[in-house]
């Protein structure tokens, strides 16, 4: 969905990782990145091969949490064409818990890209029950969950 500035993102990651958010300097193929809102922690989903990997990491310093699924293990669950606005999310387990991110993007607009996302958070569930909730600072969203490919 958000296909220009995910391009411009990937080209600023290959052309000066100097300039790069350090969150994402060791991500080879990005599926989403946001900075969690009024924090300096971020979250970032990774793909590599046939598997994705889960990051959550304070401003600096080691990760807090990461751990890898398999895609087979994954669930996408792209727009339902019926919604106000574009949904796009993804749900992985990890034992008793699943983490599902998603983004929103505002529909109607000529160019989704250039819209933005609206509002975009993750819902870490333990047992099929919310325990917890992270909003993201939307000017901090890069996705491409919906051109994600679980089953080549």
């Amino acid at each position: 969905m958000f296909i220009s500035s995910w391009t411009a993102l990937n080209a600023m990651l290959m052309l000066s990782p100097v300039t790069a958010p350090a969150d994402l300097q060791a991500c080879e193929n990005p599926v989403f990145f946001c900075r969690i809102a009024h924090s300096a922690h971020s979250v970032r989903l990774c793909e590599k091969d046939d598997q994705l990997t889960y990051t959550f990491s304070p401003g600096r310093g080691a990760p807090e949490k990461t751990f890898t699924a398999l895609r087979a293990d994954v669930t996408v669950q792209p727009w339902n064409g019926a919604d106000a606005d574009y949904v796009d999310a993804i749900s992985m387990p990890h034992g008793i818990w699943n983490y599902r991110i998603f983004a929103v993007t505002p529909r109607g607009a000529d160019n989704p890209a250039a819209a933005g996302v609206a509002s975009a958070g993750i819902t870490v569930l333990r047992n099929g029950q919310d325990v917890r909730h992270f909003t993201c600072d939307a000017d901090s969203v890069r996705e491409r969950v919906q051109s994600l490919q679980l089953h080549p």
